[in-house]
């Protein structure tokens, strides 16, 4: 299974909205076959490794697969089909697939069949690595990292503001890796104004993710790097559905995608901008900025992941998240050194 989950890695950044799969098929110590969901609309994983099998199964032939295989027809046939058919007689799969069109129904097919199914091995493993596919399939919803920046007193911009890196170059190689798994990347306008970033993943392989700015009224800069790359790079606006319609038009012209949603020139509402980014598909969103998206995306618990990279330095005046209301918990999931700072990741604590 841990080998499964390895092939099922191969698919990040070419699979979303659909899950990352691995599947090995094996005979005592022997690999028969392995495979895994590679792209979109592709294959899938069970399907991969079956096209792979040179060699008819034995009693003792063994399909390992990191997710429940489907049993509906998609944009690809049904796998139990395709494990019925195959002869193999035992079934392991990492976790239940949550999806409602599945959520159960491959595993109950294949038992009606005979075949010896057993479920959850390595269970947490396979359900971290397709987190933002259970929220997406879930509930329609994006899953939500936000990724933060501080020094070791909290600091995470400098005053007055200008671009400046706080984490060393290790780090900024795991954001970029993050970038590259994630659908999208999203900051405020703020943040473009101040930095005018390009959110592109540099330094590492992988693809480019959707950009996504926060920007009630339009105002976002046409010259900025986001908008003149527009063509290249996929880029959204998610702005109020009262926003100058000049400025909408001009960006449009330049190839950048609106999306309206309720709020007003200075603010949108974040949870109908995180259910309309997510009928569009996009499944995963590392939020990299600032203060004021950080604040409100905690304030209103639509925070699935928390980021914390700190950097060993005291910055004095700095800019830090705005208070909360009130105290909202978070526990600590794993953490590690990254050269000379220290990365902690939380999860929200849920009643």
């Amino acid at each position: 299974m841990r080998h499964a989950l390895a092939l099922a890695q191969r698919g990040t950044g070419r699979v979303s909205p659909n899950p990352r799969v691995g599947c090995v098929i094996v005979d005592q110590d022997r690999i028969l076959a392995e495979g895994w969901h590679n792209v979109y609309g592709g294959p899938h994983a069970e399907r991969d490794a079956l096209s792979k099998l040179n060699e008819p199964p034995t009693p003792s032939t063994t399909m390992y697969v990191t997710l429940e295989p489907c049993d509906h027809h998609g944009k690809r046939p049904p796998c139990s089909d395709a494990i019925l058919q195959s002869g193999i007689r035992n079934v392991v799969v990492g976790m239940q697939d949550p999806y409602p069109q599945v959520n159960g129904k491959g595993l109950a097919r294949l038992r009606e069949h005979g075949i010896n199914v057993t479920v959850g091995v390595l269970e947490d493993e396979c359900r971290w690595m397709n987190r933002w596919f259970v929220k997406h399939g879930t509930t329609g919803l994006p899953y939500v990292i936000l990724k933060l920046a501080q020094t070791v007193d909290g600091a995470i911009a400098p005053v007055p503001s200008r671009r400046l890196h706080l984490t060393g170059p290790q780090t900024q190689r795991i954001v970029h890796a993050l970038r590259a798994e994630v659908d999208a990347v999203m900051v405020g306008l703020r943040t473009v104004q101040i930095d005018d970033p390009m959110l592109n993943v540099r330094d590492v392989d992988g693809r480019d993710p959707i950009r996504i700015v926060l920007d009630p009224d339009a105002q976002i800069p046409p010259a900025s790097g986001l908008v003149q790359s527009a063509r290249q790079i996929r880029t959204i606006i998610v702005c109020s559905t009262s926003a100058d319609p000049q400025r909408l038009q001009h960006l449009l012209d330049l190839d950048v995608e609106i999306v309206p949603v309720q709020g007003t020139t200075e603010q949108v509402e974040l949870a109908a901008a995180l259910h309309s980014l997510g009928a569009l598909g996009i499944a995963s969103i590392l939020c990299e900025g600032g203060a004021m998206v950080a604040t409100r995306l905690i304030t209103d618990r639509l925070v699935d992941e928390l980021r914390l990279h700190t950097a060993p330095m005291l910055l004095g005046p700095g800019h830090h998240p705005g208070p909360l209301p009130e105290r909202i918990p978070f526990r600590l999931h794993a953490h590690e050194r990254v050269d000379a700072d220290a990365l902690a990741v939380y999860l929200p604590v849920t009643a």
